[in-house]
């Protein structure tokens, strides 16, 4: 037989190790937390920029839209005075003026008008 006595019962024992948090495993610790910082302070930006981006397309779309639409509604103006011109009594009293117009020179004195200054 041999010295030794095999005891048939197993115990459990927990066993309690404190972790030691050695100057490696703070650095590791503080590059992983800087990290994580980065990571979130970047995908902030990076949304705040798409944001951006996508307010300055709209305000140009929005202004190219306000230009054509003033630019209807000077057409729809002029459209509306021409169709009042049509329309006046006084174009029925508009005559012609022929194929025989000569335009006056600045040189030239018109009566009723002074061209000294």
């Amino acid at each position: 037989m041999s010295r030794y006595k095999v005891n048939r019962r197993r115990r459990r024992r927990t066993v309690r190790r404190r972790v030691k948090i050695g100057p490696t495993i703070g650095k590791v610790l503080a590059i992983s937390a800087v990290a994580v910082l980065a990571l979130v302070s970047l995908t902030q930006s990076i949304g705040r920029e798409t944001a951006i981006y996508e307010s300055t397309e709209l305000r140009e779309e929005k202004g190219s839209v306000e230009q054509e639409i003033n630019e209807l509604k000077l057409l729809e103006a002029r459209a509306k005075t021409l169709d009042r011109i049509a329309k006046s009594e006084v174009r029925e009293e508009m005559v012609s003026i022929g194929d025989d117009v000569e335009y006056l020179d600045e040189q030239e004195a018109v009566a009723g008008t002074s061209t000294t200054q």
